[in-house]
């Protein structure tokens, strides 16, 4: 299970959700200054340790930070501005009002760039050296830089046939991102005793964020979603379902006792709620798929209780959707989320990803071969809703990622995503099979899931141009790849947790 000083974590991200709601009652509009004391006094409290923090402890609480932070123009909770969306310019948006060349950059991709250089120039040369010849670093450098190539090579296209320059570096910004994070977690892990507490942190945000989602749907929105589409923005989806796997797998491994069951079911209590008001089919999907592979690539370990168990717990839950699909219970919104798969919305006979994916389509038929290269709008054979007050370089924002590379990167292009996702894959599996020290194991596990649902989210919901789901994915992929390259730190003896 998770040690003390993990829980002390945790709890504290809970006061804070609880503080940031007792501010916004009454006034939900004001931005959370009362906050700004307890913040200055967690900061003034934290400059001891700066003097003798390690690399891999900065790298985790940013990676929290971007759970944490909603990325703009989310309108996450449609009626306020939650702690973290007011936080989220912070990281996210370029400080236009200081006229300063390197910040038409985000403060994230500055602390990106900062952090991979930093990591790279405080090894030592001996270290260094190793690290530049070895085979895996190589793999680490082809990984780093594919993304990137091809869109360079794109937006070489593009510009031979008029395309806007602007609004290629637009539609492919996020392309650094996966390899940068995945040489990150490459260089600045060391060791598995680092792993728990970046997944500590990754759970601290999202109990932060579901807890003010709670807060909003059952202060703010009485209980009701009326006509609202989601809870909290989109991404967060996917971090819930990593904490729901995270705390799921400590729990049916290291439970020893009657507190560890209750403090499992209380954090899955806090998660499972706002993850089904959010309504994300992706993740749901994803999730799905994650579950069902468990017993595939984990056939050795599975009994007849299992199975047993797992198709008892599958009629139970088509036994409850039949009962409330066509019912009006406050326990209905259980089955919304499979409503959604089935019953388009009344408003439009065809879904908006139904008219974007045949538009992409046939951009991609007009150049099946080279693509339209990265700086064209998109070629409207169907309207679509205007976004660009949202997003002012996008006609779309593409959800199909993986058909809107086609289009414009060509058959290269959508190749460079499938070769990401089939070594990502690859390497975790890989670690799975190999690895039998506790925090390695649950690295591997978590790490071939990340891939399952991030292909999910590239496939029908932004999944390259979130920044986190790229970063975290390739941060874990980074330390994957690491540990097989010190295989004896995969095997070490388990540690045990206090």
């Amino acid at each position: 299970m998770l040690g003390t000083s993990d829980l002390r974590l945790i709890l504290a991200a809970i006061l804070a959700s609880i503080l940031a709601m007792a501010q916004y009652a009454g006034h939900a509009n004001e931005p959370p200054i009362y906050l700004l004391p307890l913040c200055a006094f967690a900061l003034l409290m934290s400059l001891p340790l700066l003097a003798r923090i390690q690399g891999f402890t900065l790298v985790s609480w940013l990676i929290a930070a971007t759970v944490l932070f909603d990325e703009p123009r989310n309108f996450a909770y449609n009626e306020w501005d939650p702690l973290t969306e007011t936080l989220g310019p912070l990281l996210y948006e370029r400080l236009r009002e200081l006229n300063v060349p390197v910040l038409i950059m985000t403060p994230l991709e500055i602390l990106t760039i900062g952090l991979a250089l930093w990591l790279m120039f405080s090894c030592g040369r001996r270290e260094l050296r190793s690290l530049l010849t070895s085979s895996r670093f190589r793999l680490v450098a082809c990984l780093v830089v594919l993304l990137p190539t091809v869109g360079v090579i794109a937006v070489l296209r593009g510009q031979l046939s008029g395309g806007d320059l602007g609004v290629a570096m637009t539609q492919l910004r996020t392309f650094p991102y996966f390899g940068l994070w995945l040489y990150i977690g490459y260089v600045g892990y060391r060791h598995p005793r680092q792993i728990p507490l970046l997944f500590t942190l990754i759970i601290a945000a999202t109990m932060i964020k579901c807890l003010l989602g709670w807060w909003a749907f059952f202060v703010i929105y009485g209980m009701s979603m009326g006509q609202r589409e989601y809870l909290i923005e989109h991404i967060t989806s996917e971090h819930i379902a990593i904490c729901m796997l995270l705390i799921s797998y400590l729990w049916w491994h290291y439970r020893r006792h009657l507190w560890h069951t209750a403090l499992a079911a209380s954090c899955l209590l806090i998660l499972v709620l706002p993850y089904f008001l959010n309504l994300r089919r992706a993740s749901f999907l994803g999730l799905a798929m994650t579950l069902a592979l468990i017993p595939v690539i984990y056939h050795k370990n599975v009994r007849r209780r299992h199975v047993t168990g797992a198709c008892s717990a599958s009629a139970a839950s088509l036994l409850v959707m039949t009962l409330l699909w066509n019912t009006s219970s406050p326990l209905s919104i259980l089955i919304n989320p499979f409503k959604r798969f089935f019953i388009k919305d009344k408003y439009f006979d065809l879904d908006y990803r139904d008219v974007e994916n045949f538009n992409q389509f046939h951009e991609a038929m007009d150049f099946p071969f080279t693509g339209w290269g990265f700086g064209h709008h998109m070629k409207m054979h169907l309207p679509l809703t205007d976004i660009s007050q949202f997003y002012p370089l996008y006609d779309v924002l593409p959800h199909n990622n993986v058909l809107f590379m086609w289009a414009n990167g060509g058959p290269l292009a959508a190749a460079a995503v499938a070769t990401i996702c089939a070594f990502s894959f690859a390497v975790t599996l890989r670690l799975s099979r190999i690895a039998t020290e506790t925090h390695t194991k649950l690295l591997a596990f978590l790490g071939w899931g990340m891939v399952i649902r991030w292909l999910v989210y590239a496939y029908t919901d932004v999944g390259l141009f979130a920044f986190r789901l790229p970063a975290l994915l390739g941060l874990v992929v980074g330390m994957t790849i690491h540990s097989l390259a010190t295989p004896h730190l995969a095997k070490e003896p388990a540690y045990v947790p206090i």
